[in-house]
């Protein structure tokens, strides 16, 4: 069965309108690609502007949560099908992924991946589809659990992208900009400071800008610097083209009340039921 009209199903099989959380893991026994909206109609009324999406390599596998004024709905896809070329995946990343989420009303976006610009473009074009994000979270897992600079370098030139892009302009509100990441490269901050530095000349200068250290590698990193002290980012640019930043949590904050987001994570998130027969 196509994996959203399956999910429309169950959905049409709940009371909808009293719908406050729903957590639904589809596996694939062969990629059947959908273009059919994950949501029914009659969610419409209860708009979710919150959107946290992890992508797997070969999108084999992705989770979306949606959140809302009291609605969560968690969803993971996963292919168990060997042999599906990949072009099929990215094909419909491009083409399905954006048509079956409402991402038009997304005012939040949380995004995890292991790999970046993989398959080039997506971040921008994902972008097309959210013009009204305003707060955008970008974390970078490590599946090797080293630095991997290269990775790292990455990331920061797809963002720098996303950031320059003028035809069309992507993410035209955003003002808050926040990076979970593995480690901070001087040559990382260098080439966001560029872009921000673009951005402000367009006059869509930054609010808010945080990066720091995932707390699983934070120990690694405290030791890298013990008595050295961390790199100077101010030198390089970074920070003059936003109102207020944060650097990993360092003496450089000039903003102690700084916004701390948490992937996946809101403040008002619908709790699992628990119930005695419900282990985790």
């Amino acid at each position: 069965m196509d994996p959203a009209a399956g999910i429309s199903y169950l959905m049409n099989a709940l009371e909808v309108p009293r719908l406050v959380f729903l957590d639904l893991h589809w596996h694939l026994s062969e990629w059947t690609p959908s273009s059919t909206p994950f949501l029914l109609d009659a969610l419409a009324p209860r708009p979710m502007p919150h959107l946290a999406l992890d992508v797997s390599p070969g999108f084999a596998e992705f989770d979306v949560m949606l959140h809302g004024c009291n609605v969560s709905l968690f969803m993971t896809l996963r292919s168990v099908q060997f042999g599906v070329p990949d072009e099929d995946r990215t094909d419909w990343a491009f083409t399905g992924l954006p048509t079956v989420l409402p991402l038009s009303g997304v005012e939040e976006s949380h995004i995890l991946t292991y790999q970046w610009d993989t398959p080039p473009g997506f971040l921008s074009h994902l972008a097309t589809y959210m013009p009204a994000v305003s707060t955008l979270l970008i974390k970078y897992d490590l599946i090797s659990g080293e630095e991997d600079v290269d990775g790292h370098m990455e990331l920061a030139r797809v963002l720098s992208r996303v950031l320059e892009s003028d035809s069309p302009v992507l993410f035209p509100r955003l003002a808050h900009l926040e990076l979970v990441v593995g480690t901070i490269p001087l040559a990382f901050c260098e080439i966001i400071a560029r872009a921000l530095a673009r951005r402000h000349e367009d006059g869509r200068r930054l609010r808010k800008l945080r990066i720091c250290i995932d707390h699983q590698y934070a120990s690694e990193w405290m030791w890298k610097w013990l008595g050295r002290g961390e790199p100077n980012y101010k030198e390089t640019g970074i920070f003059d083209h936003v109102d207020t930043w944060e650097i990993s949590g360092d003496s450089l904050n000039n903003d102690a009340d700084a916004q701390r987001l948490g992937w996946r994570w809101w403040k008002d998130c619908v709790p699992h039921a628990r119930h005695e027969y419900w282990q985790e």
